[in-house]
């Protein structure tokens, strides 16, 4: 059975096999900066929950508000952790699996939060985001 490269010189053969191993590797890199983009999304939308459980806690929104939000920010962060966890390069990076725990930390504690804004628990919406807090200390 004739090879698809039988009328290419071998190091044309060489060449293009080589090219081929090169785009299959650069398309499932992990680079440091895309680490830091996921890093920084799940930052800013550990920050929101906790802006929003202040808002609420203060009373500048409504339950139905701050439910809502928090919904909002839950599939986001859902999103960023599909991102995340799509790639298996990240996933197998050290970085990247911390990333992936800090995003269903983050997703844990916007269900609880949803659960505690619908029950009228400031307590637990407060201790909440003491829970949120090491996410927005992470290193940057």
């Amino acid at each position: 059975m004739p090879s698809a490269h039988a009328g290419f010189p071998a190091q044309h053969r060489c060449l293009h096999a080589a090219l081929v191993v090169l785009a299959f590797l650069l398309s499932g890199c992990t680079t440091t900066q895309d680490l830091e983009q996921h890093r920084a999304k799940l930052r800013s939308l550990a920050s929101t929950s906790v802006a929003i459980s202040e808002a609420w806690l203060d009373s500048d929104v409504s339950r139905t508000y701050a439910r809502t939000a928090f919904r909002q920010t839950y599939d986001l962060v859902a999103q960023e952790r599909a991102a995340i966890a799509a790639s298996p390069p990240t996933m197998i990076d050290p970085d990247g699996q911390r990333l992936a725990e800090t995003s269903e930390h983050l997703l844990r504690s916007l269900a609880g939060l949803i659960d505690r804004v619908s029950a009228g628990d400031a307590g637990a919406v407060r201790q909440a985001v003491k829970d949120i807090q090491p996410i927005l200390a992470e290193s940057r």
